[in-house]
């Protein structure tokens, strides 16, 4: 059995659903995930074939001797396993998937610094050995004490066609149309400023449809009546697909989602650390805050914007484009050569890991 601990919002499990499914088609191990219950229902719908356990830092301790005899654990990404590593009393391997730049530059905030120093703290802690998805070649490997191998990213595969998609919005299938995307929006992690960029974008003036993304749990706001309110997708890229441009709090996953899909990306303010790296990762690729909201932007700024945007949306694809999106098939190959293995075993099986990723560790 391969037990896979997954976090509370759609980035963590679009990575879990699309490793899971590659791996799938190589490897026919049971897999149990744990999860928050919220998403119990959308993980069934992707994975029918694998067991559900609500994840909750007592339960995991409950299920720790069970977890420790599984042939391996993957986590996405959840502190917690720190814990579950530190009371391991079983040789198996522990292997953690996450994203954003680690090496600390001159350029970074305090606050940027110490979100880099804790994610590697917790690398540390809770991986034996440690898949980190990069927009491109490492320039530097950050130092770890856990096997670090770098990989692209990890995107879900399109299942349905724009037209579908604009099928199920009742949108007609020639329309362009903007869709809005604020996460999850459950736990602690929602997007602090969702209804002051919510009210921004119910009073912008544009000739775009507008779409707002689903959510777990929905915030309830008073759109207009030409705004459509989407259905929950159980393979969020499909959507993003099919729109013209994305409007987001800044998270990894619609990053990843408009990278692979080639959508162009306007991102919001960031309300923490973490997503204020990913706007930085944004920017760098893209060359220019043309892909930046700020604090200050009104609603006519944002139309501005999104104006500037359409203009020189090409030159924003174009960066996309040249970003790798495999790392879940990677991934999937390198989880069925760790499966049933020890950490004894990593040594030799590091290396024939490394041959997998595109990326170097020098």
């Amino acid at each position: 059995m391969i037990s896979f601990i997954v976090g509370r919002n759609f980035g963590h499990l679009n990575r879990c659903v699309a490793t899971i499914s590659k791996f799938r088609e190589i490897n026919d191990e049971p897999i149990k995930i744990y999860a928050f219950p919220h998403s119990f229902d959308w993980l069934q719908k992707n994975l029918p074939y694998a067991e559900l356990k609500q994840i909750k830092w007592d339960t995991l301790q409950k299920d720790q001797e069970r977890i420790f005899h599984s042939k391996l654990i993957v986590h996405d990404w959840r502190k917690d396993v720190t814990k579950l590593k530190e009371n391991r009393n079983q040789d198996c391997i522990i292997t953690g998937i996450y994203h954003s730049d680690l090496i600390v530059s001159n350029q970074d905030s305090p606050y940027i610094k110490n979100f880099k120093a804790i994610t590697r703290e917790v690398a540390n802690q809770s991986t034996d050995i440690f898949f980190h998805m990069n927009l491109k070649e490492p320039n530097e490997i950050p130092d770890l004490s856990t096997y670090y191998v770098p990989i692209p990213l990890i995107c879900r595969d399109i299942t349905l066609e724009p037209k579908e998609v604009k099928k199920i919005l009742d949108i007609p299938e020639e329309e362009p149309f903007i869709l809005v995307h604020m996460g999850g929006g459950v736990g602690p992690k929602r997007y602090k400023y969702i209804e002051e960029w919510f009210t921004k974008i119910n009073h912008m003036k544009t000739s775009y449809r507008l779409v707002i993304a689903n959510q777990f749990e929905n915030v309830p706001f008073p759109f207009h009546s030409n705004i459509i309110q989407a259905p929950l997708f159980y393979n969020g890229i499909n959507l993003v697909n099919a729109a013209d441009l994305v409007i987001s709090k800044p998270g990894m996953g619609i990053l990843m989602d408009c990278i692979s899909t080639r959508t162009p990306l306007l991102a919001l303010p960031a309300d923490t650390d973490e997503r204020e790296v990913k706007n930085v990762m944004l920017k760098e690729l893209i060359g220019s805050d043309i892909c930046l909201a700020y604090e200050n932007f009104s609603s006519i700024d944002l139309t501005n914007r999104i104006e500037e945007i359409m203009k020189y949306s090409q030159n924003m694809i174009q960066s996309f484009q040249n970003v790798p999106t495999n790392g879940a098939e990677i991934a999937a190959n390198a989880f069925s050569l760790l499966s049933g293995k020890y950490c004894q075993d990593l040594p030799e099986l590091y290396r024939e890991i490394l041959e997998l990723t595109p990326f170097k560790v020098y």
